[in-house]
């Protein structure tokens, strides 16, 4: 049944009109079909199939959260597509698309007016697994190593790209901005100033005030730190939220199933998400150094660039900040009225980074928990 608990998702198909869809496609007889529990930006539908190359394919609809911070370029069906395209020819192992390259679409009902509306979307491969924190939290020690070594790897391949100016890419591969920064020290205090107009509109005024005050002093001082160390921030290819339930493992193979907000970001934002994700593992010890430091030496010996020690934890500090950001206009602003309740998690979190003065990563993880 195309139904929740928890209303995440006003426009679902009509499922007579889907099965429908899936079936003159030459997929196969369609047996049943659900939503993912754990889908909360884009309906994602598991169909399974009786018979035909697969059992099982993943229906993916319209993104209906999340939709503030990203330029209208970025949020389409169509960007979904051509990434995972050109992100599986270049050995990624993400879902191969299996309808074409364009969206399809059928008969929905939107859930707020009771009215008929179409719903678009694409169908695409199954990818098994369990959530990469998850698997890793149950894991021994050496297979927590490997999984770390494994990640360092996928991460590093992806940022050899490094693309035109930053931001969230569209269907092109290009920023979705009509404008891009192209160089970091334009585009950090531009986002700080973009998250904060945001938290203001859609949550807190008074939050969007006091980051803005705190960033105005500490992002120059990080800059000049970031300008004499000599590390070149370029905008690479960067998932952004490629970790955690994004992220899964099935035995020794890891997959991406969510890239909607890649894009071309310095390489330290991709390590938010997952610092934020595994902080309690990654600093645990393994024979002799945190896992943090392992993951560190399999990114840079796999070509992964990082600045000193210093100065990444101190980028990867204020990525924190604009992550929590992030996280509270998702949560205020979501369909799901219980993700509101989220909202306070977020002050917290951003009140204890900005009382931070130097970043360790003992001190970030004390400040996330």
């Amino acid at each position: 049944m195309l139904t929740s608990d928890a209303p995440s998702f006003p426009l679902l198909p009509e499922p007579a009109a889907l099965c429908a869809s899936l079936e003159s496609a030459g997929l196969g007889e369609v047996t049943g079909m659900r939503l993912f529990p754990y889908s909360s930006c884009t309906p994602a539908i598991l169909i399974t199939l009786s018979h035909g190359d697969r059992r099982k394919v993943v229906v993916r609809g319209p993104q209906q959260n999340d939709l503030e911070w990203s330029p209208p370029k970025a949020i389409s069906l169509e960007k979904e597509i051509r990434t995972l395209q050109r992100l599986r020819a270049a050995g990624v192992n993400v879902p191969e698309v299996l309808s074409g390259d364009s969206a399809l679409s059928v008969k929905g009902r939107d859930a707020r007016s009771g009215r008929q509306r179409q719903f678009r979307f694409y169908v695409m491969g199954f990818i098994p697994g369990i959530a990469v924190d998850r698997k890793v939290r149950n894991s021994d020690s050496n297979d927590r190593a490997y999984y770390f070594s494994r990640i360092a790897n996928i991460y590093a391949g992806l940022h050899r790209a490094v693309g035109p100016g930053f931001g969230i890419m569209d269907a092109a591969g290009r920023p979705a901005t009509s404008s891009p920064a192209r160089s970091f020290d334009r585009f950090l205090p531009t986002t700080f100033d973009e998250k904060c107009d945001l938290v203001s509109r859609y949550a807190d005024p008074a939050v969007g005030t006091a980051v803005r005050r705190w960033a105005s002093d500490r992002v120059p001082r990080v800059l000049d730190m970031l300008a004499a160390s000599g590390y070149d921030a370029k905008p690479r290819l960067v998932l952004y939220d490629g970790s955690a339930g994004n992220m899964l493992v099935s035995g020794r193979r890891i997959g991406i199933i969510d890239i909607a907000l890649t894009g071309y970001f310095d390489v330290t934002t991709e390590f938010c998400g997952f610092f934020h994700a595994m902080k309690d593992v990654l600093l645990q010890d393994h024979d002799g150094r945190s896992f943090w430091t392992l993951f560190a030496a399999e990114y840079q010996d796999a070509g992964g660039i990082l600045p000193p020690e210093r100065v990444l934890w101190a980028l990867i500090h204020l990525g924190q900040v604009l992550l929590q950001l992030h996280n509270l206009v998702y949560n205020a602003t979501h369909n799901n009225p219980a993700r509101h309740a989220r909202v306070r998690e977020m002050h917290r979190a951003v009140s204890n980074l900005m009382a931070l003065k130097n970043a360790t990563p003992v001190r970030l993880a004390a400040a996330l928990t």
